[in-house]
């Protein structure tokens, strides 16, 4: 039922990446790094993948701040980097998608802005 309907594409520019963006389904994020480096960090394509208003599937770890975000806040789906985990979340995904369930218009997107995380970083500075 998918094929065809996954793009790849070219390095592109910031602005037509957000179009690229905008005109998807879901967006994909990968971090598979084999070290617990994701609990510790949350890159800046996630936030351009919250403010483009679409549903973000994660392939990483349970254990990654990506993951723990995206299931806390309803952003999309999760999945270990292994083929059966990946193709049960797709199919889910996919039926969400089918369902109308893909709309994020209703979650608070304000706490991923640039404002509010540019005055989380100025309070940890004050506090040193």
């Amino acid at each position: 039922k998918l094929k065809g309907s996954i793009g790849f594409f070219a390095p592109v520019s910031p602005s037509d990446s957000l179009k690229l963006m905008l005109q998807s389904d879901m967006l994909l994020l990968l971090h598979t790094a084999r070290d617990n480096s994701g609990r510790f960090l949350i890159n800046g394509k996630f936030y351009d993948y919250i403010a483009a208003g679409r549903p973000i599937f994660y392939i990483g770890q349970p254990s990654d701040l990506h993951w723990h975000e995206i299931v806390k806040t309803g952003l999309g789906h999760v999945a270990t980097n292994t083929k059966p985990v990946i193709t049960k979340a797709i199919k889910s995904a996919f039926d969400s998608w089918c369902a109308g369930e893909s709309d994020l218009s209703d979650i608070d997107k304000s706490p991923y802005s640039r404002e509010s995380q540019y005055s989380e970083v100025a309070k940890l500075i004050k506090g040193l």
